[in-house]
């Protein structure tokens, strides 16, 4: 963590392995993140929190052996969290409550936890070019946007009104695409109607309030 001009820079973690894909909690006072402990033959993959006052208290909310859990995102009321689950067999859509009860795998086909709609309401997944909303129960899947580019594989950040989304290719295909030409942003219309290719990047956000 560091200030906003990249001041004062402190280390939050230091447990062997990896942590990645940092989320910060609607109250500011957590962060999710997917860990993997680095184990050489079985390892644990997983999703935790670590208290964003600096203390170094994590918490371990979900954890499998041999499987690798990435992008938390908490729900809009900090009540909830999405990731997705990548095992042999492909990769899995979840949703447990902000202390790691009650997960639950969203639906049976594959998919990729994005976000959450604005109102807390559904889950916004991307399943083989298609955007596609859930409840959190995992009922009432609807089409949200067809034919979204690069086949679906993108991260996104709605606006602050709901209206758009920014999404990109994700950092980590750079290694395996051909370096950060072939990271590409995109602007879309909440309603799917629109979408336009604003240039190379990866890993927008919408600044608050203003957007």
């Amino acid at each position: 963590m560091m200030n906003a001009d990249g001041s004062e820079i402190e280390q939050l973690t230091d447990l062997p392995g990896d942590e990645t894909a940092p989320a910060w909690s609607p109250d500011g006072e957590t962060i999710a993140f997917a860990f993997d402990d680095g184990g050489s033959t079985d390892f644990r993959g997983g999703v935790a929190t670590l208290a964003s006052d600096g203390s170094g208290v994590v918490t371990e909310l979900f954890a499998r052996t041999n499987e690798v859990a990435d992008g938390p995102e908490w729900s809009p009321d900090g009540d909830r969290i999405g990731f997705t689950l990548f095992t042999a067999e492909g990769m899995h859509p979840y949703v447990m409550a902000a202390d790691g009860a009650d997960a639950a795998r969203l639906r049976d086909e594959r998919a990729l936890v994005l976000g959450w709609t604005p109102d807390g309401q559904r889950i916004l997944l991307s399943e083989d070019a298609s955007f596609v909303t859930v409840r959190p129960d995992g009922s009432g899947e609807r089409v949200f946007i067809e034919d979204v580019p690069e086949k679906g594989r993108l991260v996104i950040d709605w606006s602050p009104d709901g209206q758009w989304i920014i999404a990109s290719t994700p950092q980590r295909y750079a290694q395996i695409s051909g370096g950060p030409a072939n990271l590409h942003m995109y602007l879309m219309r909440a309603d799917g109607s629109q979408t336009f290719w604003i240039g190379s990047g990866a890993e927008p956000s919408w600044s608050p309030e203003d957007g």
